[in-house]
């Protein structure tokens, strides 16, 4: 897997940058909108008089976003100082997968089978009921279902070092947004009209679709600050649906006190400090 560190090219010890991460495990549930295109074909049962229903498809998943939020305080005031975003609108946006086909056998006057989805975490453990979608042949279906997501958040603040004291450094801030297990899509057959599809109980064997892997990591483009890091600087993160419009409030991912007491820097020339603002940058 490609890492997507915000100092990418780049390490710790590199000349002329303090570099300060912070890092946040968030289980988060993100509205994603979804759509589910069936097709379906008959043909004669082989085992017994009546017809065999194949059902396949494709599912279109919307993706979700996420903007980070450096803001700094006027002291013993709350009003901001200053505030810079740095966002990306639609991750793993518009992702089109295919439905594999199941085959279930019908009496010839039978209505055909009823589809069901529900979402699993990477492991295979359910993070929703099943629901049923309609008739497989009553498509497409449009739905905006909550989907927990497990993951892991990181935020940085870039400064660069400067021997000038009438020179305030150069800030950046950059970070990345990782799926640690991934969410599955679920899709069972079950007789029309009938209760939920029971796990183990059901044939055809459900169909699993990985809507998104986990692993993945994408990054945040980077965004310049126009002054110095002081003590009441914090970073937000909001994450946006595929619109880009909040889907909840902000939440605090940390202090942002790059050269502080612990945080890495070095001193030395920062003449390479331009390569941050053209990976990424906004």
């Amino acid at each position: 897997m490609e890492s997507n560190s915000p100092h990418r090219g780049r390490s710790y010890e590199d000349p002329g940058v303090a570099f300060l991460k912070i890092m946040r495990f968030m289980p988060v549930t993100i509205p994603v909108p979804l759509r589910i295109d069936s097709t379906v074909s008959t043909g004669k049962a082989a085992a017994r008089p009546g017809v065999s229903v194949a059902v396949a498809g494709t599912i279109t998943a919307g993706g979700f976003g996420a903007r980070l939020t450096y803001r700094q305080r006027e002291a013993g005031t709350t009003a901001p100082a200053e505030e810079v975003t740095s966002e990306r609108i639609a991750l793993l946006h518009d992702r089109t997968l295919s439905l594999p086909p199941r085959v279930m056998d019908r009496p010839a006057a039978g209505l055909p089978p009823d589809l069901w989805i529900q979402f699993l975490n990477g492991g295979g453990a359910p993070i929703s009921a099943a629901t049923r979608l309609g008739r497989c042949d009553q498509g497409p279906f449009d739905l905006r279902p909550d989907i927990t997501l497990g993951l892991s958040v990181g935020a940085a603040i870039l400064k660069t070092q400067s021997f000038d004291p009438y020179v305030q450094p150069t800030l950046a801030i950059a970070g990345e947004v990782g799926i640690r297990t991934g969410v599955m899509a679920r899709f069972t057959l079950a007789e029309t009209g009938g209760p939920a599809p029971i796990p183990g109980e059901t044939a055809p064997a459900p169909a699993d679709v990985p809507l998104f892997p986990g692993g993945t990591e994408l990054q945040l483009p980077r965004r310049k600050l126009r002054g110095p890091v002081g003590r009441d600087s914090w970073i937000y993160l909001t994450f946006l649906d595929g619109t880009g419009l909040p889907t909840g409030g902000e939440s605090l991912l940390g202090r942002a006190q790059p050269g502080a007491e612990g945080a890495p820097t070095v001193a030395n020339d920062a003449s390479d400090w331009g390569a941050y603002e053209s990976r990424g940058g906004r």
